[in-house]
């Protein structure tokens, strides 16, 4: 019993690691694509483009590294469209909110990433990527 619940907690503990490892790319990419396209197109244009991007890599990633699926379930992209329409409006509110106070879009768009970090890794774990 105590082995089952040490191998729960070290598998939860690498697909963490793992997890990890492919939102530190994804916050790249996004936030390379944010700033590149702020001051062109305005906050809702950079933030959607720098996400679609992020997000579908995320995805495919995810799915083959992170939680290591190597079986398609037609569920899950409908979880994952879930999952991103909610992480959408709450980046982009966050954004907002934070720009009134922060004017630095480079900032504000890491902070807005790392607090939707966890509700991402919770979703994905539980819902998305769960078979």
């Amino acid at each position: 019993m105590i082995l089952n619940f040490l191998k729960t907690r070290t598998d939860i503990f690498a697909q963490l690691v793992r997890y990890t490892l492919v939102a530190l790319i994804c916050a790249t990419l996004e936030v390379i694509i944010f700033n590149s396209l702020f001051n062109e197109i305005g906050v809702l244009g950079a933030h959607a483009s720098a996400f679609i991007c992020a997000t579908c890599f995320g995805f495919f990633a995810h799915n083959l590294f992170t939680y290591r699926n190597n079986r398609f379930v037609k569920k899950m992209p409908i979880l994952f469209f879930i999952q991103i329409c909610i992480s959408f409006s709450l980046g982009y509110v966050i954004i907002k909110s934070l720009l009134l106070f922060i004017y630095d879009p480079i900032l504000v768009k890491i902070i807005q990433l790392g607090i939707t970090f966890l509700f991402n890794f919770l979703f994905s774990r539980n819902y998305s990527f769960k078979l």
